[in-house]
């Protein structure tokens, strides 16, 4: 279940890095937003 959660999250990184509307911002801030969306997101879609 973990490796698929991993990959899954690459995928994420994946998808975020190719997607058009997210521009690199001043140092590595935008980096961080995507890192933090990433978690959160695994965090949410997560079973319990």
């Amino acid at each position: 279940v973990g490796h698929s959660r991993l990959g899954l999250a690459f995928q994420l990184i994946a998808n975020i890095l190719n997607d058009e509307r997210i521009k690199p911002r001043e140092g590595g801030e935008w980096i961080k937003s995507a890192v933090f969306y990433i978690l959160k997101r695994a965090c949410e879609t997560t079973p319990q």
